[in-house]
């Protein structure tokens, strides 16, 4: 400040010429005249001046130049008018107004779909149904004794993914409710054990949040399909995805490692679907039925079965439907043997029964499995009209589509609603909308009308 204050108070030639000439009060003799002190407004002028040099600017913007040089491309994505404009340029006015009702059309139907997929809840998946129903321990018949541990699970599940399990399940009988571990399995730790059967039950979906522990996994970002909350940190993630180790101090396991355990115990990750149809064709494990009983009794004097029965597992009603499990955890008093349910009729159709499995079993609603005579009981092992009349069902037209063809998915949608079967519902749904042409449009159109009919078909 002292050395700025210094170079003020001298007179130079170059100060301007109001300095250069004698101003009033000032001697023109000659006789030395002591100038004003500065005030702090030339001081921050000068301080100014030399911090914004023009030199230092210029050099600023030669190296932004060099190390982008500027063409006709929009500025990092940013200036869209200016890059939409250079694309029309050249176009005719006839397109130009073209361009803009295509956009004008998809923004309005994007609008569209965004309401309907409001007017439903997004439907939990296979895996997400299945690690609830392990985390939260319905009806397990199986206990896997390690050394100073013990994990429970279910031995449909384990036989069905796992060869080691189904090797080491079948020396015991269904009986024996603990299991020793034996072989590869022994020497692996309980997190090791615990996440190689929960990815059993989960698939690949447990490589993309991690191996968290029941208490943990409530917390971790994207786990819980039920809407609780989600506790995100400064750094945006997940609160305990952040770390190799849960919120309680136990290990996580990776990917790679799960792997390398399925390759040890013969299970792969992405095989869930498949193995879980398999499981219902072969009907292996079963520990529940569905009875069909026939109204007339004929059939039993000629010695032929008066009920259609269809083999199945709790674990995979309870988890799918939350009709079935409140209905089974009410009757499960009796344990042990492959318990019979009767279902009603007036409820669940025989021929829609086949149907509705598949779906639970597989994440697929296959409106060809629809019986469609439901007084004979093997109606619903056939499926030759079914599939002739939905095979041609697209969005196209190629195959016309009856009323009585949307009557079944319209049933299908109403008995999934009544069983609380989320997924078959929207399986229903997204069958009624491809089966959508002009033909048929008065008659969805009629139905969705109902309050009792889909609000998202509707919209």
């Amino acid at each position: 400040m002292s050395r700025l204050l210094c170079c003020l108070c001298e007179r130079r030639a170059d100060m301007g010429a109001a300095l250069s000439h004698p101003q009033e009060g000032e001697a023109c003799d000659g006789a030395v005249v002591t100038a004003a002190p500065p005030t702090m407004a030339d001081v921050i002028r000068e301080r100014k001046k030399k911090a914004a040099g023009s030199g230092l600017g210029t050099l600023r913007r030669r190296i932004a130049l060099v190390r982008r040089p500027r063409d006709n491309r929009p500025d990092r994505g940013c200036e869209h008018a200016r890059f939409i404009r250079s694309v029309v340029s050249s176009w005719r006015l006839v397109e130009v107004f073209l361009l803009c009702e295509e956009l004008e059309a998809g923004a309005a139907l994007r609008d569209l779909v965004t309401q309907a997929e409001l007017a439903r809840e997004p439907a939990g998946a296979l895996h997400a149904d299945l690690a609830q129903a392990y985390k939260d321990r319905w009806w397990c018949d199986v206990e896997l004794v390690g050394s100073g541990w013990s994990l429970a699970a279910h031995r449909a599940i384990l036989c069905a993914r796992c060869s080691y399990f189904r090797d080491l399940l079948q020396r015991y009988p269904p009986s024996c409710c603990r299991v020793p571990l034996e072989g590869a399995g022994a020497s692996l730790s309980r997190d090791e054990l615990e996440a190689c059967v929960l990815a059993l039950y989960a698939g690949t979906s447990v490589c993309a949040r991690g191996t968290l522990c029941a208490l943990c996994a409530k917390w971790d970002r994207g786990v819980n399909a039920d809407g609780d909350l989600d506790i995100i940190n400064v750094d945006n993630n997940g609160t305990c995805r952040s770390s190799s180790v849960c919120g309680c101090g136990r290990a996580r396991v990776d990917a790679a490692t799960l792997r390398r355990l399925g390759a040890l115990l013969g299970f792969s990750l992405d095989s869930l679907h498949h193995d879980m149809r398999y499981l219902l064709d072969s009907g292996e494990m079963a520990d529940a039925r569905l009875v069909f009983r026939l109204e007339g009794g004929c059939g039993l004097a000629y010695g032929f079965r008066t009920a259609l029965e269809l083999p199945c597992h709790r674990l995979v009603l309870a988890a799918r439907s939350r009709f079935f499990r409140s209905v089974m955890s009410r009757r499960s008093g009796g344990a042990g043997g492959a318990g019979a349910w009767c279902v009603d009729e007036k409820v669940l159709p025989r021929r829609f029964a086949r149907a509705l499995l598949h779906a639970a079993y597989t994440d697929i609603v296959d409106l060809s499995l629809i019986g469609r005579n439901s007084t004979s009981p093997s109606s619903t092992n056939s499926t030759g009209s079914g599939t002739n009349a939905w095979a041609g069902v697209t969005r196209s037209g190629t195959r016309p589509v009856t009323a009585a063809m949307l009557d079944d998915a319209f049933q299908l949608y109403e008995i999934a609603r009544f069983l609380e079967m989320p997924i078959v519902v929207q399986g229903c749904e997204d069958a009624i909308v491809e089966a959508l042409c002009p033909d048929s449009l008065p008659h969805v159109l009629r139905w969705a009308a109902q309050t009792h009919a889909s609000q998202w078909v509707q919209r």
